[in-house]
């Protein structure tokens, strides 16, 4: 997002000798003539226009103010030798700066961002929630990975074969109009927010496309010499049409089934309507095992695999702590 300089505004320090407010680069408080101490505080005044004095714009931007190191007077940033005493500020001590000063300011801006409502979430708050969650995956994946082996015999087996019949029918979606099939019937369209875009200069803008809003917002940033940077940050939020359309899409049916106990396995005989055709084919294989603990039920939706399964004959079966069935082996 881009960001540019708007102007300068004038912070406030309070003298800690009388309590007087005094403007930001005011070096002696007005009231009982006390120099600005080098630790001062800035804050925000209660005017907060923009400087119009060209003077004072020009000492903004000389950057952080120098405090003598021979009598701690405070020299503007671009100062070479102390007005006071005439010492060498090459190892004075410049303020502190660069720091945002309380709030956000509000930019001008033709299309200004709504205030956020204070918010009470804080990310800590989540941590309680992550460790649960941690402590209940490794207990999941300790129960799903630890396994033993047991002998059963095949009691029965299960096969299902399902063919869905499709038909074209008309659907309702919602989308972006640049999305929109171009087969479909739109049936209204709204405005809605779909992207932000960043400005990327501090030239003239306009709106990039279409639907779109500038939206800027502002801080003040501590120049160190009682003034503060007014930068603006802006960005675009891009509108755009939202549609809701109706298309014909295949869709689900009817379904043909075809299952049986044994160990041959066939397709149903499919028979389709008008306007229909044949869609995803689905197989389900079941074995149950008995064993020293129960039925064990194990599924596959390999033939190859399922045909194998003799009722009668015996077979090595991996199960986990849950109960389920992992692997068998012959």
């Amino acid at each position: 997002m881009a960001k540019r300089t708007i102007g300068y505004v004038e912070l406030e320090w309070k003298c800690p000798n009388c309590d007087t407010k005094n403007p930001g680069m005011q070096k002696t408080c007005t009231n009982c003539g006390a120099p600005q101490p080098e630790n001062v505080q800035f804050g925000l005044g209660e005017q907060q226009g923009l400087i119009q004095d060209a003077s004072k714009v020009d000492q903004a931007k000389k950057g952080a103010d120098i405090h003598c190191p021979y009598c701690g007077t405070r020299n503007p940033g671009d100062a070479q030798n102390c007005s006071q005493c005439g010492g060498d500020l090459v190892g004075g001590a410049k303020r502190t700066s660069g720091m945002a000063v309380g709030a956000p300011a509000a930019a001008p801006s033709p299309a200004p961002a709504p205030a956020a409502k204070p918010s009470f979430f804080r990310l800590w708050m989540l941590l309680p929630v992550g460790i649960c969650i941690l402590a209940f995956c490794a207990v999941f994946g300790f129960l799903a990975l630890r396994t033993e082996k047991t002998t059963g015999t095949v009691e029965s087996v299960h096969w299902e074969h399902i063919v869905l019949i499709q038909e074209l029918r008309d659907v309702t979606r919602k989308d972006w109009e640049d999305r929109v099939p171009r087969d479909a019937t739109i049936l209204s369209c709204d405005l809605e927010y779909r992207t932000r875009q960043p400005v990327l200069d501090d030239s003239p803008r306009d709106n990039p496309v279409a639907n779109a809003t500038e939206v800027c917002t502002s801080e003040l940033v501590d120049q160190g010499n009682g003034a503060a940077e007014v930068v603006e940050t802006c960005y675009y939020e891009v509108y755009d049409h939202s549609c809701q359309y109706t298309v014909e899409e295949w869709q689900q049916v009817d379904q043909s089934v075809a299952e049986g106990n044994d160990l041959s396995p066939y397709w149903p005989d499919v028979r389709l309507g008008v306007g229909q055709r044949e869609g995803e084919r689905r197989v389900v294989y079941t074995v149950r095992f008995q064993t020293a603990n129960g039925i064990k039920e194990y599924t596959t939706d390999q033939e190859n695999i399922f045909t194998q399964f003799q009722p009668g004959t015996t077979w090595t079966l991996e199960i986990n702590a849950l109960g389920g069935v992992v692997s068998v082996q012959p």
